[in-house]
C-alpha cells in the first residue's frame, strides 16, 4: 500500500516501532522515501547517491524475518541515508572532493557497521562540503544542497545534506560529524536534533578526512546522530557507541542523566559575548526559551561558565582546531603559514590578530608542537574549570550561531567571507565561536529546536553538559520539548502537521 506522506517525516524511534509491531513494512518505507526522492530531491539535493534498488531487496529480506518471527535489532528495517564523507560499501566516499571522485571503500565505517548491526538499512548518502570543512555544504563533485525552509538559504555544514534530507522527509535517519558544529549548526538551521558527543565515545575510523585508510582518531572531532526527535539522539548514540573495530574489547559504562523531568534541572544560560551577540532573530528566541523555563526549573541563572575569559576560549579552540586539520593541509597552506609569521607575531603584538580569521588560519596550520603543547595545557586548565561549574549547574544552554540560515555565499576564501546580519556584515567565522566551548573541552552538547524566529526560519538551542553526561543533555532536550520547540515540518514538503515529535 502507498503510505500517507506524513509518515516520512516521523522520528527514527517511532519508524522502528511501527516496523516492529507490524504496522508498516520496511519496503513500504523505502518506496515511500524513494518517491519522496523523486518528488522533492532534486529541489533540495540532499540525497546526492543512492540505491533504492538495493535498499528494497534489504528491505524485504528484514520484513521476512520478521514475518518468521526471528529476533531483530533496534533498528529493524529503517531506511537510513549517511552522510557522505564516511564510507559506506556499495557507494563512493568522496568527501565532496573531485580528487576523491571515484574513491570506492572496501569495508564500511565503524559508525556504518554499528547501524546495519542494529538492523538499519542505507538507501544513499547525503550531501557535505569540500573535505567537510564548511559551514555550508556544497561542492563540485555533489553541488550545492538547498535549506528545505527556504531554498535559496544553506542548510549549514558539514552535515548539511543529513539534516536537510531529516527536515524534508527524505530519509528515516541519518548520522554526522562533527568538529566545528557541524552537526550543529545544520540542526539548527533546518529545525531538527543532533548530537555532539562527549570526545573518544564513537570510533572515528572510516571516516573522511583524514585521508581513506587513516587510522587515527583527530583530535576534537566526533561522530553523532541526527534526528527528528531528543528520543533518536539516545537510540542511535547507544548504538553507535557500542564497541567496534580496533575497540571491539572495550568495556564502556556511562552515567545515568542527571535529571529527566524539566522542573528537577538546574540550568545556566549564555546568551553570548558581546563580540559575538546573535541576531535580533536568534536573540528573540533564546529570550523566549528563557521566559519559557522561568519557574519550570529546579535553578535557572545566566552566566558565563569558565573562569577563563572568551577570548582565551576562542584561541585555544582556534589553535587546537588549526592543529588537527593541518595534517591534511596543502603545500601552500603550510608555506603561507611559516612566511607569514614575522607579520603575525606584529599583529598580536597590536592586537590586530583574528584567531578565527585569517591571521589564526595561517598560524595555526604552521604551529609548532611545542605551541600545540601550551595551548593543550589551556585546555585541560579550563576542562578543570568547566567540570568545577558542573557541580552547580546540569546543563548550560548556548546559542548554537548568533543567526538562521544565511543565503548560499560561495565566494572567496572561507576566512575572508562576511554574513549581513541585521543589516550589518559580519565574519563568517563568526558562525564558529559559539560552538567553541563543548568542541575545545570535549563536552556534549545536543542541539534542539526552539521554534521559528520572526524571519521564519527554525532557530535551534546548544544544550551543553559535563563530559560523558550525554544522556543527561539528550534528557534535557526531551524534557524542552514539552514547553517549547520540538521538531516541525518545513512548508511545501506534503506534511499535514507541525509538529512531528512521537
Amino acid at each position: 500500500m502507498a503510505l500517507d506522506a506524513d509518515i516520512a517525516f516521523a522520528s527514527t524511534a517511532s519508524l522502528a516501532r511501527l516496523i516492529a509491531q507490524g504496522d508498516v513494512k520496511a519496503v513500504e518505507l523505502v518506496d515511500l522515501y524513494a518517491r519522496r526522492h523523486e518528488e522533492y530531491g532534486r529541489q533540495v539535493n540532499a540525497v546526492i547517491q543512492h540505491d533504492f534498488d538495493k535498499a528494497r531487496d534489504a528491505a524485504k529480506a528484514a520484513d521476512a524475518a520478521l514475518a518468521a518471527d526471528e529476533e531483530i535489532e533496534p533498528l529493524h528495517g529503517v531506511p537510513f541515508t549517511i552522510k557522505e564523507c564516511f564510507e559506506v560499501l556499495g557507494f563512493r566516499a568522496t568527501a565532496g572532493a573531485p580528487e576523491l571522485a571515484y574513491n570506492t571503500p572496501s569495508k564500511n565505517a565503524d559508525a556504518v557497521t554499528n547501524l546495519l548491526g542494529a538492523g538499519a538499512l542505507v538507501m544513499g548518502k547525503t550531501n557535505i562540503p569540500y573535505m567537510a570543512i564548511d559551514i555550508q555544504s556544497y561542492n563540485d563533485v555533489f553541488g550545492t544542497t538547498n535549506n528545505p525552509w527556504d531554498v535559496t538559504r544553506t542548510c549549514g555544514g558539514s552535515s548539511g545534506g543529513a539534516a536537510a534530507a531529516l527536515a524534508a522527509g527524505l530519509t528515516g535517519g541519518d548520522i554526522g560529524s562533527d568538529i566545528g558544529g557541524s552537526l550543529r549548526n545544520p540542526a539548527h538551521y533546518n529545525g531538527v536534533y543532533s548530537h555532539k558527543p562527549s570526545y573518544g565515545l564513537i570510533s572515528q575510523y572510516g571516516h573522511i578526512p583524514p585521508a581513506p585508510g587513516a587510522a587515527i582518531d583527530t583530535d576534537l572531532n566526533v561522530m553523532g546522530p541526527m534526528g527528528r526527535s531528543a528520543e533518536d539522539l539516545r537510540l542511535l548514540l547507544d548504538i553507535l557507541m557500542r564497541p567496534v573495530g580496533v575497540n571491539r574489547h572495550s568495556v564502556l559504562s556511562m552515567p545515568r542523566a542527571r535529571q529527566r523531568q524539566l522542573e528537577d534541572f538546574r540550568v545556566a544560560i549564555w546568551p553570548g559575548h558581546s563580540s559575538n551577540r546573535s541576531s535580533h532573530a536568534v536573540a528573540a528566541r533564546m529570550d523566549a526559551l528563557q521566559k519559557a523555563l522561568q519557574g519550570n526549573v529546579a535553578k535557572l541563572e545566566e552566566t558565563w561558565p569558565l573562569k577563563s575569559t572568551y577570548e582565551t576560549l576562542i584561541e585555544v579552540y582556534a589553535q587546537l582546531l588549526l592543529g588537527a586539520l593541518s595534517a591534511g593541509a596543502s603545500k601552500r597552506d603550510l608555506t603561507l603559514g611559516i612566511l607569514s609569521k614575522p607579520i603575525i607575531a606584529c599583529l598580536k603584538a597590536l592586537g590586530l590578530h583574528q584567531p578565527v580569521g585569517l591571521t589564526g588560519f595561517l598560524d595555526g596550520t604552521a604551529q609548532s608542537h611545542r605551541a600545540w603543547l601550551q595551548a593543550n595545557e589551556k585546555r585541560a586548565a579550563m576542562r578543570h574549570e568547566i567540570d568545577a561549574f558542573f557541580e552547580d549547574f546540569d546543563v548550560l544552554l548556548a546559542p548554537v550561531v548568533p543567526w538562521t540560515a544565511p543565503p548560499h555565499n560561495q565566494s572567496g576564501e572561507l576566512v575572508a567571507r562576511k554574513v549581513l546580519v541585521d543589516g550589518i556584515e559580519r565574519p563568517y567565522t563568526d558562525a564558529i565561536q559559539s560552538i567553541a566551548l563543548a568542541t575545545a573541552l570535549n563536552l556534549p552538547a545536543t542541539t534542539a529546536p526552539i521554534g521559528l524566529a520572526e524571519d521564519g526560519l527554525p532557530v535551534g538551542v546548544q544544550i551543553i553538559g559535563p563530559y560523558m553526561h550525554d544522556y543527561t543533555t539528550i534528557a534535557f532536550a526531551d524534557a524542552l520539548a514539552e514547553v517549547i520547540g520540538g521538531f516541525q515540518a518545513p512548508p511545501n514538503y506534503g506534511a499535514h502537521f507541525t509538529d512531528a515529535s512521537p
